[in-house]
């Protein structure tokens, strides 16, 4: 059954990238569970993905950050970002508080 939900998901995404560009955006990608990652993984080659994820190298991004870059290297892109400042913490509750 699994299998079928996969195959079928998969397929309705091809028929989306046909008609035309398809960019998928996962948040939250370090609770991902396993179908949803191996659903993820079929998808590389197919549209681009934008995922977001803490750092955790035990959590089920890391895996799929490794298939990534191991077989899509040229299309890859990690961007890292830093924990803000004090400074700019402050900054941002000021913005979005006003």
């Amino acid at each position: 059954m699994g299998r079928q939900v996969l195959l079928t998901s998969r397929r309705v995404f091809e028929r989306l990238a046909r008609q035309c560009p398809l960019v998928l955006v996962f948040e939250d990608l370090h609770w991902v569970d396993q179908s949803s990652t191996e659903l993820i993984e079929h998808l590389f080659p197919l549209v681009v993905l934008c995922g977001v994820s803490r750092p955790d190298p035990a959590s089920p991004a890391a895996r799929l950050r490794e298939v990534a870059s191991r077989n899509f290297g040229a299309r890859y892109t990690e961007t890292v970002l830093a924990p803000l400042s004090t400074e700019e913490s402050g900054a941002l509750f000021e913005g979005l508080l006003g």
